[in-house]
């Protein structure tokens, strides 16, 4: 709130670190679409910035994927992300192709970044939210 009243935003929309940010705006009615960074594990918050600034650049490519130990999910392999230290977990069924399910991947993820940089050039104000990893006690 600013001077008692609420601000609307155009555009709300995660920039990472954790699926749980993309959850509660759905469940609070504040996205109704999904973007790049809704679902992926451990995106960090410059290199989201950059992927913003950059279009996207070098955001998935099939070379910088490398399986990982899967994080508590049985269903979906995890892919770590070398270049950008994301990772994918929600992407890859565990008994299907990585080649063909790379493909789907691809454009599913390449279709939701230019959504949401259309979504941004349409806006006049907007909310970018990021939910920071926890730091550890000393």
């Amino acid at each position: 709130m600013q001077n008692g009243k609420k601000r609307k935003f155009d555009l709300v929309f995660s920039i990472g670190h954790r699926c749980f940010t993309s959850l509660m705006l759905r469940q609070n009615n504040l996205q109704v679409a999904s973007f790049p960074f809704d679902w992926l594990l451990n995106t960090e918050y410059k290199q989201s910035m950059e992927f913003l600034c950059n279009n996207f650049k070098d955001f998935l490519n099939k070379e910088d994927l490398e399986l990982a130990e899967n994080e508590g999910n049985e269903f979906h392999d995890t892919y770590k992300n070398k270049r950008n230290k994301f990772s994918l977990v929600h992407d890859f069924p565990v008994s299907v192709d990585f080649d063909k399910q790379f493909e789907l991947v691809k454009a599913k993820y390449t279709k939701r970044a230019m959504r949401l940089i259309e979504k941004i050039k349409a806006s006049k104000t907007v909310l970018l939210l990021y939910s920071a990893p926890s730091t550890p006690p000393l």
